[in-house]
């Protein structure tokens, strides 16, 4: 004679569905914490740096880079122009 376990799946269910829900009100949590960590770090380093502006700060790393790039070479050329002209002048 064979016997015949039942085995219920409804509590396997129950736990990975309260697995998840807790998994996912850590991620909200998580995320909320991070949101308002970076808006006040974004805060005080404009208090600290005026004249930078939140729509640069906002950007990504590359495109921080590019623009600073750019701005660089502007002032080189600016100042290489400068230097040409003191040196005509003396």
């Amino acid at each position: 004679m064979i016997a015949e376990t039942t085995v219920g799946v409804y509590p396997i269910f129950k736990f990975i569905l309260y697995l998840l829900a807790i998994f996912g009100a850590f991620y909200f949590i998580n995320t909320v914490a991070h949101l308002l960590s970076s808006k006040h770090t974004v805060d005080k380093f404009l208090e600290k740096y005026p004249n930078v502006s939140e729509l640069f700060i906002n950007k990504t790393a590359k495109e921080q880079n590019i623009e600073n790039n750019q701005e660089i070479h502007e002032i080189n050329k600016r100042l290489a122009e400068i230097e040409k002209r003191l040196q005509n002048g003396k």
